[in-house]
């Protein structure tokens, strides 16, 4: 028994749900089948264990034998699938009724019950419903269109049966509700899948191209009634810009900022990541003023929680956070930061891993080199983080002009070697690490200082490979050669 799908989803109930199954199980109206007081029995036994559904007294032979001493187990089973049909029915009430938010289903059902029996009274129904979710909704996501076009339809069903054929059946508010809500949720999974497009190799066109034909007809309307829709067109044709106009950025920065108490709180933290990708991406392709946009963007989002989960921040939001705002020079306030922040790192089995690895990071950035090699623990349990510590290191140890650079050169040039035999490493990791060392081992020539024609080859060499970590550092240690030859 304890691995049937019956006690499966009761494990997934808590305390207060399962006693509130338990009125449903005692309930005539809902436990109607042949084995009524069986299934109260079944319940009862359960309670006993309840939430330690692991118990050896859950085995079927042993239930079957306390609950139904001298029958098989084949009547265990037949009253567990009776408990179970409770249990879909509590599931759907809990679902539709208790997690309501404001009972719109249930007045939805209600309305349609009505419509159902030919009762023109249906239309100041319809109307208050409609009044009720306009005055009281603050969150209008998908979900709260889906239901106005539902209520809409209703009233169009009710004004088609009562009133004249000259007269106004609501037809056009129906299928303006109905395109708000068609438009809203493909615009949010066409974002997300934008997204998704930039990690994996997955067909966009064939999905997206009747929504772009459709949004760039949209234009006309502003759709004062709908403000989100606006605002996910705005992203929608922000991630799909190639050339990245700076006046969409802004549009939906400032749309947010003013509309983003309506957005439920999932879409709000997607959209502020759409607007720090955008950020991230014009830094990458040579627009350096964006990265304090993305400094501004991040604390503002720190101030308004959008970059939290659960109240923490994962590792990648973390180490983005400090490197943006070393690249800023604002050493102080990363330090601050991480002090802040030590005990609010989610997402991660070994959240001090990534809170000592930062400030190594920050110690690394202000030269006190030995203190970040100090810093850093000796075991990291998550492969990416062990790949940075290394290299990290092995900037220290250079910096240092330390005798021990060449031990860990050596032997992080053996790690990625290993760990790409294996198939522990993909293949861009592999080489993101590999031109690294092969940059950064040139670096200790000594004929590279003062001699510019060697710096130079190196520059060129640099600009020729694709993925290079810590490119910035090795740029910046190249220059230094380029500088001395002059």
């Amino acid at each position: 028994m304890q691995q049937s799908l019956l006690l499966r989803n009761i494990g997934l109930l808590s305390s207060n749900e399962f006693a509130s199954l338990g009125h449903f199980v005692r309930s005539p109206f809902f436990n109607n089948g042949n084995r009524t007081k069986q299934v109260e029995k079944l319940y009862d036994y359960i309670a006993v264990y309840f939430p330690e559904l692991e118990a050896e007294a859950l085995q079927k032979e042993i239930a079957c034998h306390s609950l139904f001493s001298g029958k098989p187990v084949i009547e265990l089973q037949k009253v567990m699938s009776e408990l179970y049909k409770v249990l879909e029915k509590w599931m759907a009430w809990h679902q539709k009724v208790e997690q309501g938010g404001h009972g719109m289903q249930v007045s939805l059902a209600a309305l349609s019950f009505i419509n159902d029996r030919n009762q023109q009274d249906n239309t100041k129904l319809v109307g208050k419903a409609l009044q009720d979710i306009a005055e009281n909704a603050v969150i209008k996501d998908s979900n709260y269109y889906y239901e106005k076009y539902q209520l809409e339809n209703e009233l169009y069903k009710t004004q088609a049966l009562f009133n004249p054929k000259n007269s106004d059946i609501n037809l056009g508010k129906t299928i303006r509700a109905l395109d708000v809500y068609y438009l809203v949720a493909r615009l949010e999974y066409a974002c997300s899948m934008k997204v998704q497009s930039w990690f994996t190799q997955i067909d966009t066109q064939s999905s997206l191209q009747l929504l772009r034909t459709i949004v760039a007809e949209t234009h006309d309307d502003d759709y004062a009634d709908a403000p989100i829709l606006g605002i996910l067109r705005d992203a929608f044709e922000l991630l799909s810009d190639d050339e990245k106009s700076p006046n969409a950025f802004q549009t939906l920065r400032r749309k947010i900022e003013v509309s983003g108490h309506s957005i439920p709180r999932y879409l709000l933290l997607q959209l502020n990541a759409y607007l720090r990708n955008y950020c991230t991406r014009q830094y990458n392709q040579g627009e350096l003023a964006y990265l304090v946009v993305l400094f501004e963007l991040l604390k503002q989002h720190l101030l308004d929680e959008t970059l939290y989960e659960n109240g923490k921040l994962n590792p990648g939001t973390v180490q983005n956070i400090v490197n943006v705002g070393l690249k800023l020079r604002e050493a102080a306030w990363v330090k601050s930061f991480l002090e802040r922040h030590r005990h609010r790192i989610g997402g991660t089995d070994a959240p001090d891993e990534v809170y000592f690895f930062n400030l190594a990071n920050y110690y690394f950035s202000t030269q006190q080199y030995q203190l970040a090699i100090d810093t850093l623990p000796q075991q990291y349990t998550d492969s990416q983080y062990e790949q940075a510590v290394r290299r990290l290191e092995i900037k220290a140890y250079f910096e240092l002009q330390s005798p021990l650079f060449q031990p860990k050169f050596d032997a992080f040039k053996m790690f990625i070697h290993r760990e790409q035999h294996r198939h522990n490493i993909t293949a861009h990791i592999f080489e993101l690490n590999n031109n690294f060392l092969k940059i950064v081992g040139k670096l200790e020539q000594s004929a590279l200082y003062g001699n510019q024609s060697v710096s130079q080859k190196l520059l060129d060499k640099l600009h020729s490979l694709g993925a290079v970590a810590e490119r910035e550092w090795l740029l910046q240690k190249i220059s230094v050669g380029l500088g001395a030859g002059k």
